[in-house]
């Protein structure tokens, strides 16, 4: 009877242990997912911490060991889970894009990034809109090389994407290209199509004593002959894009990420297709 009572007391204790055990590591792992970063610079460790910190809230990681390799780390798998931490951040879609004037001089303003496509041998292909009138058309057509600077302040997270813009106007012969304006097109706000209707940009308002009158009226988005409200003619439906319409892309070729949480930066560049390379480096 005494041996019986001794053997059960130590299965319960045994018991007690594991359960323990099991307790600090949900704890453990649940204060990685409250802090949001990774507090090492260790690139094993970084990307263990990684794998679940963009893990979804409700899964429980089944092992204390490394779960994902640097290697198997994509630029868009970042992307993605920065953009889902910051969805609801007002402006969180505004990004910085650079060009260069034919005579060497920067050129940057914000952009409304619109979201990503694959396309060919690219995985990743990043959608804007600009109007054919805009000074960065010239830019672009000059020198097609640009460098977005996407920043998100809920996860302190940049990343610097650069590579090759082309435009996709009513001219366009590819006609997956021309599709995907189309319906660029088509989700626009009232408004935002409404604009490219108006007179051209840049020109300016109300100055008497430089414009002519008639060139002042021009300039009045009121007085703009048969403007089509909302981009739409008068049933409602959403007229064709007109010239003035393009849509903007950038095929990346380099990304250069950079967690200020715990100083962890990245670099991807493509190779060759959609093959990309990641090298930890110096923040």
């Amino acid at each position: 009877m005494i041996i019986t009572s001794i053997i059960s007391f130590a299965l319960l204790s045994s018991s007690w242990v594991t359960s323990a055990t099991s307790v600090a590591s949900v704890v453990s792992v649940a204060g990685l997912k409250l802090r949001g970063q990774v507090g090492t610079n260790n690139p094993t460790r970084a990307m263990s911490s990684l794998a679940e910190y963009t893990a979804t809230p409700t899964s429980t990681p089944t092992s204390t060991q490394p779960t994902t390799s640097k290697d198997q780390i994509t630029f868009r798998s970042l992307l993605d889970a920065s953009i889902g931490r910051s969805r609801k951040v007002r402006g969180g879609n505004y990004v910085q894009l650079a060009t260069v004037t034919p005579n060497g001089e920067p050129r940057v303003r914000t952009v409304v990034q619109r979201g990503m496509f694959p396309y060919d041998d690219h995985s990743s292909v990043f959608k804007f809109i600009t109007d054919i009138r805009s000074e960065k058309v010239g830019q672009i057509k000059h020198s097609p090389k640009g460098e977005i600077v996407w920043w998100f302040l809920k996860t302190s997270e940049q990343y610097r994407i650069s590579g090759n813009l082309t435009l996709v106007g009513n001219e366009e012969k590819d006609q997956g290209l021309q599709t995907m304006r189309k319906q660029t097109w088509g989700n626009l706000r009232d408004g935002a199509r409404e604009q490219f209707f108006w007179p051209q940009p840049g020109i300016p308002l109300n100055e008497p004593d430089t414009c002519t009158e008639s060139t002042t009226q021009d300039t009045k988005k009121s007085d703009v002959p048969n403007l089509p409200e909302g981009g739409r003619d008068e049933n409602g439906k959403v007229v064709p894009p007109p010239d003035e319409f393009l849509l903007m892309l950038m095929w990346p070729s380099k990304v250069d990420y950079l967690r200020l949480t715990d100083n962890y930066r990245l670099v991807f560049e493509r190779k060759s297709k959609d093959e990309w390379t990641a090298t930890e480096v110096n923040p």
